[in-house]
């Protein structure tokens, strides 16, 4: 009798194993099947965004009369799918081609124009983790920094001093992959306001005002949701300063306005789709990436 009621027994806790694993199959099943069906929405997604800024761009380009130029779309959603992942360097990896074609005079304004909206983007996206008071310092040096910067676009040739900025980006740039553990301790705001006044100096020449910022954010070992707190504010107060300060002196004119608004819906794409990536990515992660892009910034400004 015992044994017959062991034999029962065991019958049974085979049947439960049993359930159980198909149960944990089926589970199992089902996460695959979602993932799998999260990831087809989202490429669906990118496609459906990709085709209505397509459409945008031609339809503004139409409009305005003035035919996107391939090469100059596909430099401007490289640049905005940069800026919207590393929060900085639109600017630079757009610049690499367009200062290609067209002189720094002309340029420079649209680069600003575009940048802008991808911080405006990015910073209605990120608004909870934006550092306003933080950024104060660096908003305040940047100020100072803008007129020499413009007197460098203006006043002399703005591609020597690309080339030193390059060279440096680079340099940094592979020294602290290499050396990955590195960080400042401390820090004050007349720092802060240092870092601000050599980036308002880059926006000015180059539209470029994020490099020291992320630089110095990046020393001090900040985790990425701070750091681009502090720096997406500090881009897009300098770029508007800069832009107004590029129509008083006559720098910013009707034909770039026409230029962006043909090319603002690639912006858009670009940043949506860079923003998207940025939110998989951890603080290890992060700071390789700013790394990487800070040498491909450099390295846009040597040819």
């Amino acid at each position: 009798m015992n044994v017959a009621w062991r034999v029962r027994g065991l019958a049974l806790l085979s049947l439960c194993a049993v359930g159980t694993a198909s149960a944990a199959d089926g589970s199992g099943n089902r996460h695959s099947a979602e993932a799998s069906a999260t990831k087809v929405i989202a490429l669906s997604r990118a496609v459906v965004f990709c085709t209505l800024a397509i459409a945008a761009t031609t339809a503004a380009g139409w409009l305005t009369g003035t035919g996107p130029h391939p090469l100059v779309v596909i430099s401007v959603l490289s640049g905005a799918l940069v800026a919207g992942l590393a929060g900085f360097a639109f600017s630079a990896v757009a610049g690499a081609l367009l200062l290609h074609w067209a002189t720094p005079l002309a340029v420079v304004p649209l680069l600003l124009a575009c940048s802008i909206t991808t911080q405006l983007f990015s910073i209605a996206k990120l608004r909870r983790t934006m550092q306003w008071r933080r950024c104060v310092p660096f908003v305040i040096g940047g100020l100072v920094g803008i007129p020499f910067g413009a007197a460098l676009l203006r006043d002399t040739d703005p591609h020597r001093f690309g080339l030193c900025l390059g060279a440096f980006l680079i340099t940094y740039g592979t020294f602290m992959l290499l050396k990955p553990g590195l960080v400042v301790r401390g820090g004050n705001c007349l720092a802060d306001a240092a870092c601000g006044v050599l980036g308002g100096i880059t926006g000015g020449a180059v539209a470029f005002p994020g490099a020291a910022p992320t630089i110095w954010c990046g020393l001090r070992g900040l985790p990425k949701d701070i750091q681009r707190g502090v720096v997406q504010p500090f881009i897009l107060a300098i770029q508007v300063a800069t832009l107004v300060y590029f129509s008083r002196l006559g720098i910013l004119t009707s034909a770039t306005i026409a230029s962006y608004l043909v090319y603002a819906p690639a912006v858009l794409f670009g940043t949506w789709l860079g923003l998207s990536l940025f939110d998989r990515v951890d603080d290890a992660a992060f700071r390789r990436v700013v790394l990487i892009f800070l040498i491909v910034s450099g390295a846009s400004f040597l040819f």
